[in-house]
């Protein structure tokens, strides 16, 4: 019952990181076709392989973590990854963020 629950766990926490790195892209895509010189079309290059990079890293370790806490059999009453150091609210919530942040960014990038 555990493994199943842990299965479901992985599987929506993939879905929404799929969606958020199809949101980002989609963000990116529509920014690059606005019009701009060479040396801003250069700085949003780059600043969209950062934050794809960015997000790719967090999404690798909310998965290391949510696989840490299943190889390691600790789980709750309620067949959970238990306190054993994963923290998945915390982990959203810091995807999220950069999530916020990277928007802030491009829109600070189309006032220049």
């Amino acid at each position: 019952m555990a493994d199943a629950q842990g299965e479901t766990q992985r599987a929506l926490i993939q879905r929404q990181q799929q969606s958020d790195e199809f949101t980002l892209r989609l963000r990116q895509s529509q920014q690059m076709l606005q019009p701009g010189g060479f040396s801003q079309q250069h700085k949003l290059e780059s600043m969209n392989l950062e934050q794809r990079q960015r997000l790719q890293y967090l999404n690798d370790q909310q998965i290391l973590q949510l696989q840490s806490s299943e190889q390691s059999g600790a789980s709750s009453a309620d067949g959970l990854p238990a306190r054993s150091g994963y923290q998945p609210l915390r982990l959203e919530q810091e995807r999220q963020l950069q999530l916020q942040n990277f928007e802030r960014q491009q829109q600070q990038l189309q006032g220049e």
